[in-house]
């Protein structure tokens, strides 16, 4: 259970005297490889994660790279204030979504912003994208705000126009993650270094459904070894769970900062997509997974209610991790043995589909895309996408329990199911993505069942009985 406190670190009382920014009178800002100019000195600075922002009304007069034409494809695009749809003046070669030219703002310069504008800037890859691959190379962001923020203050949500928050860096409890001695050598521990690169740059949510993978920039989104793209939904939750999992070892509060920072701000963002811009990461396949751990750990690093309640499923039932989660009921039952199922046609001609029968009650159970299309649930081990979405969702479980954030999360079925997939599927972890992670597995075997109230670190709990009606291990297939 997360208790909040206002008993912090000694590290973060030294911390708690705010001062403000430092800040510049500057004619240009960059961040990555993009860089805004204005048409006079602006006072400018960095938030925590090293996103910039300049004080406004402000006129941009040059980007660059700037928007250009290659053949007749438009790319390097900019656009302001965007929100949660396909539409979009980024690169009009992005798959399944729809470029405006209208909205592509990086051809209009210059352009007049004023405090509250968040002008989000594209680089393309100049080649066209190999299938599925990125478009884009990099999203970055700029933020007008109406005065200076405090010090350490996070980046506003990019969807909602803001403006200036209370979300602060200086106020994170470290208290809430674990301090666990790092597993075996051969535990595929993560290297700090590359998950903060990871996480370096904003993680952009454009689109609640499948075609954000699109918006997702090579270098927003890099894979850990940058041999496959890093943007589809099972690789963003891997990376998620080895950052949080990696945040509940025993590494050092200033070794763990910079990660924490920029999975806080992650967090943010999605909290102010939800909550403004209407997002639904609704079951479907991979695509969603990943969106609401680093929003729950916003929530409880920061003790921010607000944040906290969008994680809460009772209160915002609008992850994938949960709607694709459930407890075999009757009507499950009724609906696999009736007219109206509709397994995935890949199972059906795969031969891989099963009912649920009455002695299935109360098992916990996943569906591709349960808590919108529970006809297409199928009860078969192998059901379509089963492989894809459950390793990946794992770790998720595993990091929420560490910190004691099982309340916050409040959705029981999802924790079961990770217990008994678990069960299952660990005689078969390995780094391929279809799997159980080796980390994962190192940490679940160490770890699962210790509490993060019982005084000693590194040492584990008799497990706890799995609930009625539930097998963890031996369950029916």
């Amino acid at each position: 259970m997360f208790r909040p406190t206002n008993l912090k670190k000694a590290w973060a009382l030294l911390l708690s005297v705010v001062i403000s920014l430092p800040a510049l009178a500057a004619n240009s800002v960059s961040r990555g490889d993009v860089t805004w100019y204005f048409s006079t000195n602006a006072e400018t600075g960095v938030y925590a994660n090293g996103d910039p922002w300049v004080i406004g009304p402000v006129v941009v007069q040059k980007i660059t790279p700037g928007a250009r034409y290659n053949g007749s494809a438009s790319i390097n695009g900019s656009m302001i204030n965007p929100d949660i749809d396909r539409k979009h003046g980024l690169d009009s070669r992005l798959r399944f979504n729809e470029y405006e030219d209208s909205l592509n703002v990086g051809k209009r310069l210059p352009l007049t912003l004023k405090a509250g504008d968040t002008l989000l800037t594209a680089i393309s890859n100049f080649a066209p994208a190999a299938g599925d691959d990125p478009q884009l190379e990099q999203l970055q962001i700029l933020t007008v705000v109406s005065s200076k923020p405090q010090a350490g203050a996070f980046r506003p949500p990019y969807i909602g126009r803001r403006g200036n928050t209370n979300w602060n860096k200086n106020n994170l409890d470290f208290s809430v993650l674990r301090s666990l001695p790092k597993p075996s050598a051969n535990a595929s521990i993560p290297d700090l270094q590359n998950l903060e690169r990871q996480f370096d740059y904003p993680w952009i949510v454009k689109s609640d459904s499948w075609t954000n993978r699109y918006f997702r920039a090579s270098s927003n989104h890099p894979w850990r070894d940058g041999s496959r793209a890093g943007n589809y939904g099972r690789e963003i939750a891997h990376m998620v769970s080895d950052a949080v999992l990696s945040l509940q070892l025993d590494y050092s509060i200033q070794d763990k900062e910079k990660l924490l920072i920029s999975l806080v701000q992650a967090g943010i963002d999605i909290y102010g997509a939800a909550k403004y811009g209407g997002a639904d990461f609704h079951a479907d396949g991979g695509h969603n997974i990943g969106n609401k751990l680093p929003l729950l750990l916003a929530g409880a690093v920061l003790n921010d209610t607000a944040l906290l309640d969008y994680a809460n499923k009772e209160k915002a039932f609008i992850f994938q991790e949960d709607q694709q989660t459930f407890y075999v009921d009757k009507n499950a039952v009724i609906l696999t043995q009736g007219r109206s199922w509709n397994p995935d046609s890949r199972d059906v001609s795969s031969s891989v589909v099963s009912t649920y029968s009455t002695s299935d009650i109360g098992l916990a159970e996943w569906g591709i895309r349960h808590k919108n299309e529970p006809e297409r649930d199928n009860k078969h081990w192998d059901a379509q996408y089963r492989h894809v979405a459950s390793p990946a969702m794992i770790g998720h479980a595993l990091a929420a329990q560490l910190m004691g954030l099982e309340d916050e999360w409040n959705w029981k079925p999802f924790f079961d199911y990770a217990d008994r997939y678990y069960g299952k599927q660990k005689a078969y972890s390995s780094d391929a993505v279809n799997a159980i992670q080796s980390f994962v597995k190192a940490m679940w075997e160490s770890y699962r069942f210790n509490k993060p109230d019982n005084g000693t670190e590194g040492t584990t709990d008799s497990p706890p009985l799995p609930p009625a009606n539930i097998t963890i291990s031996q369950d029916p297939t």
